[in-house]
């Protein structure tokens, strides 16, 4: 089905819902579950039943939404292909954003999201028009009301990867979790350090140069490889142990080392790099593009994590 398509959100769980279909009660504003898609959710289940007059079905852009979606059914209906693109374009570009295959634009956009800036700043960041990125927080992530509500962001609205572990390389939900918890000056050394399918210029709102700049980003790639570690994986401490060995080893024929030893953490990230025959992770950069006004948690904002 259309509504269907659009689809990527994490389903929204309630008590006794895995044995049922979702219904009304899993996207009303009391249950505690209720994930960040829910209007558009709400608005697909409106086509299928009847639903109660509740202030969560008389949201406007729940209503908008079930506009839009009757509009492109009669539309594919008719198949006219213009006439699908001249409804809602807002929601249409917002639905089609989240559809995508590619997972980094929209990481991107729900990172900025999660920072709390204007959305106004999000638009020109991102490259969406205002509209756009409206009704994709409407549509798809509806955050921006419970910014303070830390346990609901981490473990419904960003799928619970803080306790699981993030997959290794997955640098979307990275950029989301340093957006929410470390704020946009923070985020935006990790989009240059680690900036997906794309490059991206050293942050206009971090003023540094030389063995400063350098300093974060070495801050930056540690904040980022740790946690690409998933917790409880037993990786750390094997390779610990294995870097022991190799060191007792190595002072039985040369004497001791005097370099003290790696920490776990690197000893990890380097053996998984190594086996899987690539870097792992951009290198710093250091571009000559222009510094702006220093702001004043930014370095400690990415060393303190």
């Amino acid at each position: 089905m259309i509504e269907q398509t659009a689809r990527r959100g994490r389903r929204a769980t309630a008590a006794g819902a895995g044995s049922r279909p979702p219904g009304y009660l899993d996207y009303a504003a009391a249950n505690p579950m209720r994930g960040p898609d829910w209007r558009w959710r709400l608005a697909g289940l409106s086509l299928r039943e009847e639903l109660p007059d509740r202030p969560e079905t008389r949201d406007p852009w729940v209503r908008r939404i079930r506009e839009y979606l009757l509009a492109l059914r009669g539309a594919g209906r008719a198949g006219g292909r213009g006439a699908r693109r001249a409804i809602d374009p807002p929601v249409r570009a917002a639905a089609l954003l989240h559809a995508s295959p590619d997972p980094h634009p929209r990481g991107e956009l729900e990172a900025w999201l999660l920072t709390g800036v204007p959305i106004a700043a999000i638009a020109a960041r991102c490259g969406h028009g205002e509209g756009v990125v409206e009704a994709y927080a409407a549509c798809f992530f509806d955050v921006r009301a419970r910014l303070d509500a830390e346990g609901w962001i981490l473990h419904v609205a960003l799928g619970g990867q803080v306790a699981r572990g993030f997959p290794y390389g997955d640098v979307a939900a990275i950029w989301k979790f340093v957006g929410y918890l470390r704020g946009e000056h923070c985020l935006s050394l990790v989009l240059h350090v680690f900036p997906g399918p794309r490059p991206r210029p050293w942050p206009a709102t971090i003023a540094a140069t030389g063995a400063r700049r350098r300093r974060l980003v070495a801050a930056c790639r540690k904040l980022v490889l740790t946690r690409w570690l998933r917790p409880g994986c037993g990786v750390a401490g094997a390779a610990a142990r294995l870097a022991s060995r190799l060191r007792a080893a190595a002072a039985s024929t040369r004497g001791p080392e005097p370099a003290a030893p790696p920490r776990p953490v690197e000893i990890a990230v380097d053996l998984r790099d190594a086996m899987a025959g690539r870097d792992g992770s951009p290198a710093g950069r250091t571009d000559a593009s222009p510094a702006g006004p220093t702001p004043p948690d930014a370095e400690g904002a990415v060393a303190s994590a």
